[in-house]
């Protein structure tokens, strides 16, 4: 209620008598990860498996119960300077169909 329930004045009417929307008087913001407690988290996940990808550490930050973005994560990792370890392609490898 934003006004005293003495009043007998619906919700509805009174958000309109105060120009307030009544999705907004009932949002209830969502707290946001500060960034530098997220970015130590990241390390952490990355350091103990330095194969996983962004993608990989955005699912196990989600499992952990943060609310994070795929795309803030690879910022973070791209901002840290962590990537993940992958073997690369084999060039020097001789092949029998290959003919120099």
């Amino acid at each position: 209620m934003l006004v005293s329930p003495e009043l007998k004045i619906t919700v509805a009417r009174q958000c309109e008598l105060l120009s307030v929307e009544r999705s907004g008087l009932y949002y209830k913001p969502v707290p946001k990860v500060d960034d530098t407690v997220m970015m130590n988290r990241i390390y952490d996940i990355w350091y103990k498996s330095p194969c996983f990808g962004y993608r990989r550490v955005t699912k196990v930050l989600r499992r952990e119960g943060m609310r994070v973005n795929r795309k803030k994560v690879k910022r973070l990792m791209d901002l840290m300077g962590l990537k993940a370890i992958f073997p690369g392609p084999k060039t020097s490898l001789k092949r029998e169909n290959h003919k120099i």
